[in-house]
């Protein structure tokens, strides 16, 4: 089960611009989006034009080096463009790098930390959630110390993990089911969009009959991917299925109306003439 509360605290960090930094994989409706890489999980939906996908960093990604950061945020951290990634990237004025969140601070001092960052750390003199696992209480669900961000995480590894949810997703410190198809056994392969594995098809060797292809994104068998799978008399892939029509731009003058998969001369009795004024079943009929 994904541990809700791990984000709440991610968001309340301030931390997300750089633990989520705007990276999470989108939808794929809008043109800018790339298609689907087809290992289900972080990345099932695609990524925004010049970002990868990397499900071990945890979706889609901005960089993976600082050559392609700009110079506003020259570092690249954890699959994001970050003002800093060490204390060695700050001026004498700030000299210290959050590992929270990558901006540059005041060098802390023993009461200087507070708040949900209360701990001064001696060897970076920046403000941290945590040293080591006794800063975080176990009782609240998180009681890991992450090395990385030194925020206190339901977890850093897999295997601070369960069974239940055998994965660490370690952008954000959670324990998933699974992060991408790789991650899912033969009986249930697919990793969703909410990081579970289910039952589905990884290939069209799993489909069959009048559903013969697999939608690996979904792990649903589908009669069609693209147009070019369909026949002449329904030649456009709708949903994954064959159809005649889209939309009604699709329809010959005859039958100008797309009723579902199909061209019909009406949808309801306002597209029927006087002389047949009943719609049934996509056609003009005299009622009675």
């Amino acid at each position: 089960m994904l541990q809700r509360f791990s984000l709440r605290h991610v968001f309340a960090l301030g931390f997300v611009a750089v633990a989520l930094g705007g990276y999470a994989c989108s939808s794929s409706n809008s043109s800018s989006f790339t298609s689907d890489p087809g290992g289900g999980g972080v990345c099932r939906n695609g990524c925004a034009n010049g970002m990868t996908c990397s499900p071990s960093t945890g979706g889609c990604v901005e960089c993976t080096t600082d050559a392609q950061c700009p110079a506003s945020r020259p570092r690249c951290s954890g699959g994001a463009c970050v003002a800093c990634a060490s204390n060695g990237d700050c001026a004498a004025a700030t000299p210290a790098c959050s590992p929270a969140t990558h901006t540059c601070q005041v060098a802390c001092t023993a009461t200087s930390c507070r708040g949900v960052l209360p701990i001064c750390d001696p060897s970076s003199t920046a403000c941290v959630g945590c040293l080591a696992d006794k800063d975080c209480p176990a009782a609240v669900g998180r009681p890991f110390c992450d090395p990385t961000t030194k925020l206190c995480v339901a977890c850093s590894t897999n295997a601070q993990c369960g069974a239940a949810a055998p994965v660490c997703y370690t952008k954000i410190g959670i324990c998933v089911g699974c992060l991408s198809n790789g991650d899912c056994n033969a009986t249930t392969p697919i990793c969703t969009g909410d990081l579970r594995c289910k039952v589905g098809c990884t290939s069209n060797t799993g489909c069959s009959g009048d559903k013969p292809l697999c939608e690996t994104t979904s792990g649903e068998c589908v009669g069609c991917l693209a147009n070019g799978d369909c026949p002449s008399t329904a030649p456009i892939c709708h949903g994954g299925r064959c159809a005649q029509c889209q939309n009604n731009s699709d329809c010959p003058a005859a039958h100008p109306f797309c009723g579902d998969t199909a061209c019909v001369d009406c949808r309801n009795d306002k597209d029927c003439p006087a002389t047949a004024p009943t719609c049934r079943a996509g056609l003009c009929t005299v009622k009675g």
